[in-house]
């Protein structure tokens, strides 16, 4: 029993250690693709806010371009 307990346990130990080699090799995956990762984010959020800037100054110019229309009419009703 005592030499079946110890294979068992050696068995053990090196499933434990296998295990956490392939953990440490997965999280080794992991960690490689982050920046990749981090740096697609910032462009689509780049591309989100550039997107919303445009939209921003678009509306402005439109509401410049009505007052200016306005300012017109004013302008012409007081000749």
């Amino acid at each position: 029993l005592l030499d079946r307990g110890a294979d068992l346990e050696a068995k053990n130990s090196a499933g434990k250690a296998a295990m956490e080699w392939v953990k440490a090799e997965h999280l080794k995956a992991l960690v490689l693709h982050v920046p990749e990762h981090v740096r697609r984010a910032r462009e689509r959020e780049r591309a989100s806010c550039a997107d919303a800037v445009a939209a921003k100054q678009a509306e402005l110019e439109g509401a410049q371009a009505r007052c200016a229309e306005t300012l017109a009419a004013k302008q012409a009703e007081t000749e």
